[in-house]
């Protein structure tokens, strides 16, 4: 229930609450207890609430404000995030903000390891690899390679930690202010494995759903 799942799926929460933070935050507290618990809800609710302030925010530092100020700050989540942004505030560069998480402290907080057979190590708890997300955010200044290679070589899921801030910094950016290398191959009309969902399909839907939203809120 801590781990990532709903982290890698509030996508959507943020981008029908455009511009509205607190809105993102409500839908995916909601959804996510579909799904997960504890961290794992956070997760979301961190992903989710950093798509919306992406088209209001004026940078990304001010985008993960918003973003962890939205989570209880009694909670291990909360604090976890607050490690990544001391260090960023202090001047530390990314490698030291991620070596603070590897203090014994930290160590101690990270319990709900999910442990598979090939990967014995990996750990896929929710506040780690948010935690991952918000590092490559921070030091990667806006600047989307740079921002998902840092969080990539941060470790544990390394796939999706980036993969989100693709996301949500492309959301921010708009597809003309990205290289055309990120999607020169991409087949938008292609369905997805078992769906009936292209990404063309899922940009008319989450427009639409979109728009409910903003009208549902006034």
């Amino acid at each position: 229930c801590d781990d990532i799942d709903w982290q890698i799926d509030a996508d959507s929460m943020g981008m029908l609450a455009a511009g509205r933070p607190e809105i993102a935050r409500e839908l995916a507290w909601r959804v996510g207890h579909l799904m997960g618990f504890g961290d794992g809800v956070y997760g979301g609710v961190f992903v989710a609430s950093l798509y919306a302030a992406g088209l209001t925010a004026g940078s990304v530092d001010e985008m993960a404000d918003i973003a962890v100020s939205g989570i209880p700050q009694n909670t291990k989540f909360y604090k976890t995030m607050k490690n990544v942004i001391d260090s960023y505030d202090s001047g530390k560069t990314w490698q030291e903000a991620w070596e603070a998480l590897e203090t014994p402290e930290m160590q101690e907080w990270r319990s709900n390891f999910y442990q598979r057979a090939d990967k014995p190590d990996m750990n896929m708890s929710a506040k780690l690899n948010s935690a991952y997300i918000l590092i490559g955010l921070l030091y990667g200044g806006g600047d989307i390679e740079k921002s998902m290679e840092i969080s990539m070589r941060c470790g544990h899921d390394s796939d999706c930690n980036p993969s989100s801030i693709g996301g949500i910094l492309g959301y921010r950016l708009g597809l003309k202010n990205i290289d055309e290398k990120w999607y020169s191959a991409l087949n938008s009309s292609k369905n997805f494995h078992e769906t009936s969902y292209s990404p063309d399909k899922c940009i008319e839907v989450t427009l639409k759903l979109t728009g409910e939203v903003v009208r549902l809120n006034g």
